[in-house]
């Protein structure tokens, strides 16, 4: 019973103490051949649309977060990334305008202006991103696991902020690959995965080579395996690399009706 009352009081402080920090929210979008409406697995809605819904829930997440404090006083953080960067200056630009740093707003009317615009900001500016990106068709796939583990990986750098909340959300199918990032322990341990990997390697894993990252917290949504089967695996495996790389709080789904990504969403912000 004791021990019982422990875990939940250690629960309630630990949920206290997030509300009371500043948040850090990064979102990782995938621009791979996912955005292609070809493999998008028989849904209605376009995976451009999909993820722009979700953006849209975190912009509001975070604006509601800023208006519940001193306006004058905030510190939160919300910015979108991608690595490697796409090779159009276009896509650059806007992405770097897609970064709200209250901290530096020293002006609390321009933090009131900056909130006020940033839901239509967000939506314009990823608009252009997917328009650009879909336009291109230059499927060089996303490095979602060099932002991680590379030597100096970048996750560190741009995405975890001491004394924040660190959140980072993830849009992607699942199959992590970069063309010029392909590593492999053994028959079993890679940096990248891919359908027929999923499919053959029965005891597949993504190499794990760095831990500390017990103050990020991480979404990763929309997981799209192209085959039932390969759901539950695929799955799998992203959430161990996570908890090998010390992610303590993570949550990993696939895509399907918005309602209940936007169900999984509110649960994971509020600590669930």
């Amino acid at each position: 019973m004791e021990s019982w009352i422990v875990a939940n009081l250690k629960r309630f402080i630990e949920s206290v103490e997030k509300t009371e920090m500043p948040v850090n929210i990064s979102v990782f979008l995938d621009l791979s051949d996912r955005l292609d409406s070809t493999r998008n697995g028989g849904f209605p809605v376009s995976q451009m649309a999909r993820d722009a819904a979700i953006v849209g829930k975190l912009v509001d997440y975070f604006v509601e977060t800023c208006v519940k404090h001193k306006i004058s006083e905030n510190k939160n953080h919300f910015q979108i990334l991608f690595h490697p960067t796409p090779n159009t200056t276009d896509i650059a630009s806007i992405a770097a305008n897609l970064n709200v740093d209250m901290a530096k707003i020293s002006n609390p009317g321009e933090k009131k202006r900056k909130l006020i615009a940033m839901k239509e900001d967000f939506s314009k500016g990823l608009s252009v991103i997917y328009g650009q990106t879909l336009r291109a068709k230059a499927w060089m796939g996303s490095d979602i696991w060099g932002f991680f583990c590379n030597k100096n990986a970048k996750v560190d750098e741009l995405c975890v902020r001491k004394g924040y909340r660190n959140i980072m959300v993830i849009l992607t199918d699942g199959y992590i690959y970069y063309r010029d990032n392909r590593q492999s322990s053994g028959n079993s341990a890679y940096s990248y995965i891919l359908p027929k990997l999923v499919d053959n390697v029965p005891d597949l894993s993504l190499l794990a080579p760095r831990k500390g990252l017990g103050d990020l917290e991480v979404m990763m949504l929309e997981i799209n395996p192209g085959k039932p089967t390969r759901q539950a695996k695929l799955i799998s495996i992203l959430e161990k690399w996570l908890g090998d790389m010390g992610v303590k709080h993570y949550v990993v789904t696939e895509t399907g009706m918005p309602s209940d990504t936007q169900t999984i969403i509110d649960n994971f912000l509020k600590g669930n």
